[in-house]
């Protein structure tokens, strides 16, 4: 009988115990190194200890083992935010770094629990804003920047909501997320209105919305940051918004007691949102929002209290 010979050991084996041995008790002691160095690294010695720690921190995020993968892409975060941009132009790797984060804007149900897909996106697009603020400063390669920042609203937010719009906690993550995009992006967020708009309206008319009201503040938080970044082309897109505000409005106002103060907040934050509307508009001809908000009280006098609260020096100044 011939002798079977022993399994080949490789970075594919399955035997964590032998390739990634750091996971285990006995070596334990090597990732929290490797914590402690990244945390106390100070800028000036980023260049010196480069090839000795991207790489292990490049195994974590490879790692299959979503815990592992959180501590990896936290650790490149803050090794990212200590690396002069020059550095990081020079190793050629900031490619490599975004191959390697993409895919984690992908960890979404039913593969992944809610919370691990929560925690998992929380990590990964923090660290992919940080990613291309060190590669594409402000003040230069502002065409490559948006690109970078107009996949991550492609491939993550809007593919993101797709997959997984039933579930709250995961909407709620993805919205905040891409409030912070749109203020990175500011007026070339144009291009993502005709997307992100709906999205975000069917989001704050959806008759179950109530239910997360985090959902529901981070849906207007991304509303306006929308609003503060596409101004020019708002007056096209007024009657989406105004949509989206008066019906979740009067979804708000069907509620009988649960959480006074948080409603209390997202009726403000809802206010605020028509305010700013109305700012933006306010000195544009080709639209009449007064009118428009007549128009919505004379449908439901509900919405009185959002669109008229009170003595507001720019409504009525057309």
């Amino acid at each position: 009988m011939t002798p079977q010979l022993p399994p080949k050991i490789s970075l594919q084996s399955p035997d964590d115990s032998i390739t990634r041995p750091w996971k285990y008790a006995q070596d334990a002691s090597a990732l929290n190194l490797l914590k402690w160095i990244v945390s106390a690294l100070h800028p000036k010695l980023t260049e010196e200890v480069w090839p000795l720690i991207v790489p292990p921190i490049l195994t974590l995020i490879d790692d299959w083992e979503i815990k592992y993968k959180q501590i990896g892409i936290s650790l490149l975060q803050t090794l990212l935010e200590k690396t002069p941009p020059a550095l990081l132009a020079r190793t050629g790797l900031s490619e490599v770094f975004e191959e390697a984060l993409m895919p984690c804007l992908t960890y979404l149900p039913t593969l992944n629990t809610p919370e691990e897909s929560v925690a998992m996106l929380s990590v990964t697009y923090s660290a992919l804003l940080v990613l291309t603020q060190t590669r594409f400063p402000p003040e230069e390669n502002a065409p490559q920047r948006a690109k970078m920042l107009d996949t991550m609203i492609r491939k993550g937010i809007l593919y993101g909501y797709t997959t997984a719009s039933e579930y709250p906690s995961i909407v709620t993550t993805l919205f905040r997320n891409l409030a912070l995009i749109l203020d990175e992006l500011g007026i070339d967020s144009v291009k993502h209105i005709k997307f992100i708009l709906p999205m975000l309206t069917q989001a704050l008319s959806h008759p179950h919305g109530t239910a997360s009201l985090p959902m529901l503040n981070s849906a207007v938080v991304a509303l306006q940051a929308l609003l503060r970044n596409c101004w020019p082309r708002m007056a096209y897109h007024r009657a989406e918004v105004l949509k989206g505000l008066a019906m979740c409005w009067l979804n708000v106002a069907e509620l009988d007691g649960g959480d006074k103060e948080g409603l209390a907040a997202l009726r403000g934050k809802l206010r605020e949102t028509v305010d700013s509307l109305e700012t933006i508009l306010r000195d544009d001809e080709t639209c009449d929002v007064e009118a428009d908000v007549e128009q919505l009280i004379s449908a439901d006098d509900r919405l009185r209290d959002l669109l008229l609260p009170g003595e507001n020096p720019v409504r009525g100044s057309k």
